[in-house]
């Protein structure tokens, strides 16, 4: 939709996420095995869904996961005072 978002962008230095993580970003991210389950990435799909937020996964351009969160704040050139 048209109007202004908050943009949250949180990046590490890490090795990214796996090319499994980025197809299923809008499916389930639920992982089994490995040395974490991935309840933290498929809680906040489901809080992000239920709020009509969007979370972006994705890699930078230099390594490293990054997950971008928008929430809508509200029609463009429009103020809460």
């Amino acid at each position: 939709p048209e109007g202004a978002y908050l943009v949250i962008t949180v990046a590490d230095d890490g090795p990214g996420f796996g090319d499994d993580i980025l197809r299923r970003q809008k499916g389930a991210l639920l992982l089994n095995g490995g040395e974490h389950m991935g309840m933290g990435l498929t809680v906040c799909q489901a809080l992000c869904r239920r709020q009509a937020w969007t979370l972006r996964l994705s890699n930078g351009p230099e390594g490293g996961a990054v997950a971008e969160l928008r929430i809508f704040a509200g029609k463009s050139g429009v103020r809460n005072m």
